[in-house]
């Protein structure tokens, strides 16, 4: 059953970096053997060199978004699918493993988490598509209020599940390789590399800052004047900064050589300077989270009262260094500090208030995910289709549409994407988490590390409350291999009570327990295949949030009457404004063969309570047939879907038309009450 689930997981991000490469291949051919070349140069060098293959894959984390940028000109976030392609090779190449080398109390809940991901992600991808593939190559189509077409939200869903899945399987594949071996053997193969990635990256935040803010910026951050160093993102950025600073520190301080100190001390000069250029607020109150741990660890750990003041001293020189240089820098108004001061409240009662209104709300993005947790408490609205939706559901509660963005906190974002059920896996583990990391304890030289490690997990953790700084694959990674340096760096038989096993790749998953994950993940997703053919249907959203949704018709044109008509194609579904009180539905056939061969004609008249087939009939010429629809009531539009039995193409009858023609429907007309006579349906 582990090797079974492992490939299961493994295969479905394959698919999913496979669909985000084909889609983002449109726009940009080189992007596909690049991302090809990129994933079989990274699997054969993992399956050859187990260590220095995935190790210069950690070394282009920070850096690989500005390469790309740098070599095909475009910040598009899609287009690092090249680097989560080189990614996904370490990970591919254990796919022969037999078992999963998570520690065993943390297996189950991984587990359901990844296997939930694994089986919905298509499920939401037909869904945006509304159930027909066809449409991942149609990009006139919007999704909602503000656009966003089938093939562009597909590829944010894809996204997400690989900025989901990805940082997962490289921990299961940390305790795989190194789980076994001493705290030490993989500093150098895993965090050397990332820390060489993250100081090259802190580099071009520098030149950014200081001399040219656009040089390989993303264009956003680059307008608001916050460096982005080399990951395009300045709030991921921001926050890989603020934990890699007092992790090194506490790191050079525990190896006991000083000539390492001197590497510490530029550390975390280096992590502040660049929280501050990437003006990021959640990376400064982790930051600040760390530098708290590290201090208060350094005063417990060192016996000598002349250590502890020259540690303090060194820290509190560096910071002063580090708070005069921005205070002189000339983006200094732009700062972390500048946009802090603006989001305090004052001392009133009411400033109070409307602060802590604002932190739940969000500028109107925490109350959308409210909502749409009160909707869809047990499966959510979808994963990676949050920002979409947030662009509807935000003008329930402002009256104004919303750009896309996050849930503004990543519990929250989780749980109305995914919802409770698909949500089961990472809460589970998370209350195994918290009791590990914030009891987690070290002995000795491990002490200051285990603390500073303790510090930047909690710090993230808490700033994940008003933010979505795990929302980057490369944020998600580092704090995921943070996680498993602190496991190596805590007491040996801590770390075993929290496993639940003698060894780390030791006990499985329980038959029961097996069954269980099996009945979450088919609830889940059938839940969610449910969801999505009714209430989360894109034309049920457009007749819902009052947008256009127009699938399997042709435009207008004029016939040989002089009225406005269109052709459809097999199927048809359109979402169009109702204007009165009746619909005037006039429709015929124009197949050359119809007196031999009649042509069956269906309508439908949906919402998403209710399906109703109005018209059922055998058409065998070109007869118009009139009927008048009553529109529903308290709809400002209405939803009509049309099927015929055959389709025909006017090129096979000598013709200079090559569509492929279903159904003639005049332009919707409506009208108070309908003629006397008239076929009226109610």
């Amino acid at each position: 059953m582990e090797r079974l689930t492992r490939l299961v997981v493994i295969l479905s991000l394959l698919a999913a970096l496979t669909l985000q490469v084909v889609l983002t291949a449109r726009a940009f051919p080189p992007i596909a053997p690049a991302s090809l070349l990129a994933f079989l140069l990274a699997l054969a060098l993992s399956i050859a060199f187990p260590r220095l293959g995935p190790a210069l894959v950690l070394g282009l984390t920070y850096i690989a978004p500005a390469i790309i940028l740098a070599l095909a000109g475009n910040a598009n976030v899609s287009f690092q699918c090249v680097w989560l392609a080189a990614l996904s090779g370490p990970v591919a190449a254990t796919v022969i493993w037999p078992t999963w080398r998570l520690p065993p109390r943390w297996k189950w809940p991984v587990i359901v988490w990844l296997l939930c991901i694994a089986f919905v992600w298509p499920v939401i991808v037909l869904r945006e598509c509304d159930f027909n593939l066809h449409l991942l190559n149609v990009y006139h189509l919007a999704n909602s209020g503000l656009g966003i077409p089938p093939p562009v939200e597909a590829t944010a869903i894809t996204h997400t599940v690989l900025t989901l899945g990805l940082p997962l399987l490289w921990l299961d594949r940390l305790f795989g390789i190194f789980g076994t071996e001493p705290p030490a053997g993989f500093l150098p193969w895993v965090m050397a590399p990332l820390a060489a990635s993250w100081f090259v990256s802190s580099l071009l935040a520098m030149y950014q800052a200081f001399v040219n803010m656009d040089f390989l910026n993303g264009g956003l951050y680059s307008y608001l004047g916050r460096a982005s160093g080399g990951m395009l993102d300045a709030d991921a950025f921001g926050v890989v900064a603020a934990i890699w600073g007092p992790v090194l520190l506490a790191w050079t301080v525990g190896t006991g050589r000083r000539w390492l100190l001197g590497l510490g001390a530029v550390a975390m000069v280096t992590s502040w300077m660049d929280v501050w250029a990437s003006a990021s607020r959640t990376a400064t109150a982790a930051a600040c989270v760390g530098l708290m741990f590290v201090l208060w660890y350094a005063v417990k750990t060192l016996s000598s009262r002349r250590a502890r003041g020259w540690l303090l001293a060194g820290i509190a020189a560096a910071l002063a260094m580090t708070l005069t240089v921005v205070a002189i820098a000339p983006q200094a108004d732009v700062g972390a500090f500048a946009r802090i001061r603006k989001t305090l409240p004052s001392t009133s009662l009411a400033s109070l208030k409307h602060f802590a209104v604002e932190m739940w709300n969000r500028n109107d993005y925490g109350a959308a995910a409210t909502r749409m947790i009160r909707e869809f408490p047990l499966v959510g609205v979808g994963i990676g289709t949050f920002p979409t939706l947030a662009v509807d559901y935000g003008s329930l509660s402002s009256g104004t549409w919303l750009t896309p963005d996050n849930a503004q906190n990543w519990y929250r974002h989780q749980l109305a994407e995914m919802g409770v059920v698909g949500s089961l896996g990472w809460i589970v583990w998370l209350a195994m988490l918290i009791p590990f990391v914030v009891r987690s304890r070290g002995s000795g030289a491990t002490h200051l590390m285990t603390g500073a490690l303790k510090g930047t997990l909690i710090g993230v953790a808490l700033v994940s409350l008003v933010g979505m700084p795990t929302e980057n694959t490369a944020a998600a990674l580092t704090v995921l291999v943070f996680l498993f340096w602190l496991f190596t760096a805590v007491d040996p038989a801590f770390a075993l009570a929290h496993a639940g096993g003698e060894t780390v790749a030791a006990a499985q998953p329980r038959r029961a327990r097996w069954v269980a994950a099996w009945l979450i993940v088919a609830l889940f997703v059938s839940s969610t295949a449910y969801v999505g053919w009714s209430d989360l249907r894109p034309p049920y959203r457009a007749l819902r949030f009052n947008w256009e949704y127009v699938v399997g018709l042709y435009g207008l044109e004029r016939g040989s009457g002089g009225g406005l008509f269109r052709w459809t194609t097999q199927e048809a579904v359109d979402v169009f404004p109702a204007s009165n009180r009746y619909l005037k539905l006039r429709f015929w056939i124009h197949h050359p063969d119809a007196a031999k061969h009649p042509v069956e004609v269906k309508f439908w008249r949906k919402d998403p309570s209710r399906e109703q087939l109005i018209v059922d009939t055998r058409l065998n010429s070109g007869t118009p047939v009139t009927a008048y629809v009553r529109v529903p009531k308290d709809h400002g539009r209405m939803m009509l879907e049309t099927w015929v039995s055959r389709t025909w193409k006017p090129s096979s009858y000598g013709q200079k038309d090559t569509r492929t023609l279903g159904l003639a429907i005049d332009d919707w007309t409506f009208v108070d009450k309908p003629p006397p006579g008239a076929t009226v349906i109610n």
